[in-house]
């Protein structure tokens, strides 16, 4: 017999495809009592408060009994079970659980189907939820929460539509529900965002007005901050269009099995994250259930934060493993959709940014292990949707001394929920003998992290309760290790004790572990051992509860244990074993991350590998490599850190180079920064020249990109000064190249071209093929500014056949992008275009964002000046979507191409909007090329515009600035334009005399430009 259920709506029982009526009140009740709480024991005592409440019969508990037979008539005799001091309805078979299915799938889908999936979950709701169910408990309770739940996943479903932007469809369904539910807030701000992208803003305002006006009559309170701004943002008219890409991160940990206890406080903490209050600050001392109790609390809430959970372990007790706040912010950003080089370089701009994405979201964030409010400031988002989850040892009173924020206090388990965790391990045994396991219970502290690891000791041995309390009570090994009596020490101590000679021996080598987590290859490199071997080693581990498997195939300590650990290698491993562990975790490190380097398309890693590995690494092609390296980032970043604390000044040096260029291409400047600082540091301190040269280097490179080019200079100056006292030619020659770009983008060509042509012979006398035709394809740009092209060509060729016969792909197609505008130029138009989108397709293959963004940009500026101002918007469009957010040299060249895309359709106003900002941007940074390409871009605006003599000023500005940095190209391009408004103004004598100069700059350059000159000059008198 099937049979089926469903109770979203009056309550309904199909037993083979048919309607079975239940037709008692009573009988409708329990069987609503038992469907809301399926598959789970429901005791008798809250049946009978569903059925009676506080009216309870004498005959309550035989009548129940009557009314549980006479359903099993009806249903079948296996649909209810008699379980533990009540009854289970044993079935999936129910509309509820198919409704929550189809909601948790629909979270990590895309918004299409997203949409879909929500839609055939709210269609299984017939009406009010078990309206012909009479329970004054189960509609103040259960019911109650199931109808917010569906209104929750109502809201999803509509924020979803209008991400999708079926606006105007939501506008009836809207005024309906702001109808049935006055105020929930949520309705009445989609209610105006769907009026307000229908284009009927009046509308929207008039709705805010309606709803604050509601809200002062019958409680006296205005609408919440989040409202009140979109308010604002309705009444400029700057409310952010629909987001598309919508990323739903579910970064909680897998909920702990075995959790036992705090209810009560799983419910508080849940009610205060689902009423308003904005943050929660868990407190306790360590190892007493605060990561538990969150991870417990974030699974409960789960469906309250439908676009997603953030979750951090944030170390607070680990120096070595303690992540700062910017990589904190960078990995959220990432993981709520933003690419990686997009992600800002400073925390404030991070921050910032995470309340921008969060700002219309409504997601839950768990901090776990923080050790001050300092470290958690930067990450509260502070939006009115999201809700902040943190634990610490610390009470934070910093944080909690705010309204909407609320502070919970955990202490150690009763001695009751300390036996019934025990029992999670070792069952029986406990009711076996109360007495011996109370004691064990005391001994532990009753702190959630003994009390597991002491189970999983009597479990493993397969010892007594009463035998393993004997041992901890008078043991040496307790004697020796115990510290003011801790009784965490006590059972850390009998669980080492317990281990193989081997896996004692690799856990405490994992106590050298820097990072957050570990692999298996890791474990095998501290003791030089098998991937089997350690594979097996862990496994004990685990087993005994020392280390935590907490995802596929990757390890953790806590905290306690991590200390513990650290403090056995010290105490019963020799000196020179540690260092050689040390050295064995440093050469494994490096020799995967130069591997990976070896199979990803950037240039060459040419170091020689560490030859001292056992083992091999986790990837044998481009998709392992460049995962792993993802994968293991904040790994590498704290090797790094301790080859620097160890001395390791080799490991160092080369750990920066590995890793540099990689972190570069993909955008990760902030952790560039990280590494070059720390390297410099050290090769401060060491007195290293070469060292020095190369990490000033390296923050000169970052100081430029980010908007600083004479800040850079100021860092090149000292990694000139350093390489003059000791670095290689190599490193000498890398400095005067980089120096060389930032000449470049401040105009002073000549000096550029001085250094790139020092850099070349010396690449050429160490045979350095790669960073030739770096140098090269400098030269190349250098050239064109000077309206050098014939020459630039030659050079830009060089590079890109160099690049290619050494595999540097990412150099190949950069070389590609700058040869198209020369043959532009040129007016080579079809080898321009093929170049270009060769460049485009080959970054695009090889993930180099930076460079497919410039050479989008380059592609828009080829299509605007064809007049193809649709093709040039859809490449602006692109550019926008790749550059990075600390790429400001980058983000202004994309301001110009919107500027010239809007130009080419006609659309004056925001071709002056784009060039405006980029040439504010420009001056501000010291970009003077793209200040010169603005001011030309105005001047083109203006002379469509016919607003001559504004346009006019700053064509000269332009001429003059390009004049005086040696930009003949552009000064050329500013003369032809000038003499176009000149003519319109009514000077026609002096355009002539403007287009004769520009005439005569664009024949001595071999520009196609001269022709379209000369046409103007012969047609005018």
């Amino acid at each position: 017999m099937s049979v089926e259920f469903r109770l979203l709506g009056a309550l309904e029982v199909l037993v083979d495809g048919r309607v079975v009526p239940v037709k008692a009140g009573k009988q409708r009740a329990v069987l609503a009592a038992l469907l809301l709480h399926a598959g789970r024991t429901v005791g008798v005592v809250e049946l009978l408060d569903a059925l009676w409440g506080d009216e309870q019969p004498t005959t309550a508990r035989n009548a129940l009994q009557t009314h549980i037979a006479r359903l099993r008539r009806l249903l079948g005799e296996d649909v209810i079970r008699t379980a533990g001091g009540g009854y289970v309805l044993a079935t999936e078979r129910i509309d509820l659980v198919r409704f929550r299915e189809l909601v948790r799938r629909a979270k990590s889908t895309s918004r299409e189907t997203r949409a879909r999936l929500l839609n055939e979950a709210l269609s299984l709701r017939r009406g009010p939820v078990l309206a012909d169910v009479t329970s004054v408990s189960l509609h103040a309770n259960e019911i109650k929460q199931l109808n917010a739940e569906l209104l929750d996943v109502l809201e999803q479903r509509i924020e979803v539509d209008l991400e999708l932007g079926r606006h105007r469809e939501l506008v009836g369904e809207l005024r309906a529900l702001v109808a049935d539910h006055p105020f929930r807030e949520r309705f009445w701000r989609h209610l105006m965002l769907a009026l307000y992208r229908s284009e009927r803003q009046a509308e929207a305002l008039m709705v805010f007005r309606d709803y604050a006006n509601a809200l002062n009559e019958e409680m006296g309170i205005a609408p919440s901050t989040e409202l009140r701004a979109l308010h604002h943002a309705i009444l400029v008219g700057e409310v952010a269009a629909p987001r598309s890409n919508i990323v739903v991160p579910q970064q909680l940990p897998g909920d702990i099995s075995d959790f036992v206890g705090r209810e009560g406080l799983v419910d508080r903490i849940s009610r205060l994250l689902d009423t308003g209050t904005q943050l929660v600050v868990v407190s306790g001392p360590p190892g007493v259930g605060k990561t538990a109790l969150a991870v417990r609390v974030a699974h409960r809430l789960k469906h309250r934060f439908p676009d997603g959970q953030l979750h951090v372990n944030l170390h607070g007790y680990s120096a070595n493993a303690r992540p700062t706040p910017g990589q904190v912010l960078a990995r959220f950003l990432r993981a709520l959709g933003v690419p990686t080089d997009r992600v800002p370089a400073s925390v404030d701009e991070q921050a910032s940014m995470l309340r921008s994405e969060l700002s219309d979201r409504r997601v839950l964030l768990v901090l776990d292990n923080a050790i001050d409010a300092e470290q958690v400031r930067p990450l509260i988002p502070d939006t009115g949707g999201c809700a902040v989850l943190v634990t610490s040892r610390g009470v934070l009173r910093e944080l909690i001394d705010h309204e909407r924020v609320e502070a919970v206090a955990l202490s150690v388990l009763t001695e009751a929920d300390s036996l019934a965790l025990l029992a999670e391990f070792v069952g029986d045994a406990v009711p076996d003998d109360p007495e011996a396991s109370a004691e064990l219970a005391r001994l532990c502290g009753n702190l959630p992290l003994a009390l597991r690891i002491a189970g999983a000791n009597i479990a493993q041995q397969e010892c007594s309760v009463r035998e393993y309390v004997d041992g901890l009570r008078g043991g040496d090994l307790l004697s020796a290790l115990a510290v003011d009596g801790s009784a965490v020490r006590a059972a850390f101590a009998m669980s080492y004790g317990t281990l193989s000679a081997e896996a004692r021996r690799l856990f405490r080598f994992l106590g050298l572990v820097p990072g957050p987590d570990f692999t298996a290859w890791v474990a095998a490199s501290l003791i030089d051992s098998t991937l089997d071997t350690a594979s097996a080693l862990l496994d004990e581990l685990v087993t005994a509860n020392l280390v935590q498997s907490h995802q596929n195939g990757r390890y953790q300590f806590h905290d306690l244990l991590r200390a513990y650990a650290a403090e056995q290698v010290t105490a019963e491993e020799r000196a020179e074993d540690i260092d050689a562990a040390v050295e064995h975790l440093l050469d494994w490190h490096l020799f995967a991350a130069g591997t990976a380097r070896t199979l990803l398309p950037l240039r060459a890693y040419t170091n020689k590998l560490p030859e001292r590995v056992r083992i091999g690494v986790p990837f044998n092609d481009r998709a392992g490599a460049e995962a792993w390296m993802e994968d293991e980032r904040a790994n590498l970043r704290a090797v790094v850190a301790l080859a620097s604390r160890r001395g390791r000044n080799e490991h160092l040096w080369q750990f920066v180079d590995v890793l540099w260029t990689y972190l570069l291409a993909k955008g990760h400047n902030v952790d560039c920064r990280e590494i070059a600082e720390r390297g410099l540091a050290t090769a401060v301190a060491v007195d290293d020249s070469g060292a020095v040269a190369t990490m000033h280097s390296h923050l000169a490179h970052l100081t430029w990109i980010s908007g600083d080019p004479r800040g850079a200079l100021v860092e090149y100056d000292k990694a000139l000064a350093a390489a003059d006292q000791g670095a290689s030619s190599l490193e000498l020659g890398n400095i005067l190249n980089n120096c060389a770009g930032v000449h470049w983008e401040l105009g002073d060509n000549i000096r550029a071209i001085d250094y790139l042509r020092r850099a070349t012979r010396i690449y050429q006398e160490v045979h350095a093929r790669h960073q030739e035709a770096n140098t090269r394809g400098n030269l190349g740009l250098a050239y064109q500014e000077l309206g050098r092209f014939r020459e630039a060509a030659e050079h830009n060729e060089a590079a890109i056949r160099l690049a290619a016969q050494q595999g540097a792909w990412d150099s190949y197609a950069n070389h590609l992008a700058n040869l198209a505008n020369v043959r532009y130029q040129l007016g080579d138009f079809e080898g321009a275009r093929g170049a270009v989108q060769e460049a485009i397709e080959r970054c695009a293959e090889l993930g180099l964002h930076q460079a497919e963004a410039l050479a989008h940009v380059g592609f828009g500026e080829l299509l605007a000046f064809e007049g193809d101002g649709q093709g040039a918007m859809r490449e602006a469009q692109k550019a926008r979507e790749l550059v990075s957010e600390t790429d400001k040299w980058g983000n202004v060249a994309v301001s110009i191409v919107f500027g010239s895309a809007h130009l080419a359709l006609d659309e004056l106003a925001q071709a002056r909007a784009n060039y405006r900002e980029a040439m504010n941007a420009a001056r501000e940074a010291g970009f003077v090329r793209h200040e010169v390409d603005a001011a030309i871009g105005l001047a083109r605006t203006g002379l469509r515009a016919g607003t001559v003599f504004q346009a006019i000023a700053y064509a000269r500005a332009a001429i003059e600035q390009a004049r005086e940095h040696g930009i003949r190209i552009r000064e050329a391009e500013g003369l032809h334009v000038l003499g176009l408004l000149l003519r319109d103004a009514g000077e026609v004598d002096e355009a002539r005399e403007t287009w004769q100069l520009a005439e005569a700059m664009f024949v001595e350059m071999g520009v196609h430009t001269a022709a379209a000159v000369r046409a103007l000059l012969d047609g005018t008198p």
